[in-house]
C-alpha cells in the first residue's frame, strides 16, 4: 500500500473505533466472541461486529469454508481477487452497507 494511502486509511479506521491486532491467529469464533493467539498468548475479543483478515499481497482465504457454516461470510479484497488497497476498502465498505 502506498504510504499516504495507508496512513489515511489507518487514520480513518482508528477514528471509527477499529481494533487492530497484528500477527494474530484466530482459533475460533463463538457468537460475537473471537478466541485468538498472538505471540504464543491466548487472547479474546468480545462483542465483535466484523472480522477483517488482512494478509500478504496475493489471494489467500483459508477459513471461508469453515466459517460459512457458522455465520454469514463475505469475501472481499485480496481474499477474493488481488486488488489495490483502495478498491479493497471500497469493496469492504459497500459490502458492510449492503449486509
Amino acid at each position: 500500500m502506498e504510504a499516504i494511502a495507508k496512513t489515511l486509511s489507518l487514520k480513518m479506521m482508528k477514528e471509527k473505533g477499529t481494533v487492530f491486532s497484528d500477527r494474530t491467529h484466530i482459533k475460533r469464533v463463538e457468537g460475537r466472541t473471537v478466541y485468538a493467539e498472538r505471540s504464543a498468548k491466548n487472547i479474546r475479543f468480545d462483542d465483535v461486529d466484523i472480522i477483517v483478515v488482512s494478509t500478504s499481497m496475493k489471494g489467500y482465504n483459508p477459513i471461508e469454508k469453515e466459517l460459512e457454516e457458522k455465520m454469514p461470510v463475505y469475501v472481499i479484497g485480496d481474499a477474493g481477487e488481488v486488488e489495490n488497497d483502495q478498491d479493497a476498502i471500497i469493496d469492504a465498505h459497500e459490502t458492510a452497507r449492503e449486509n
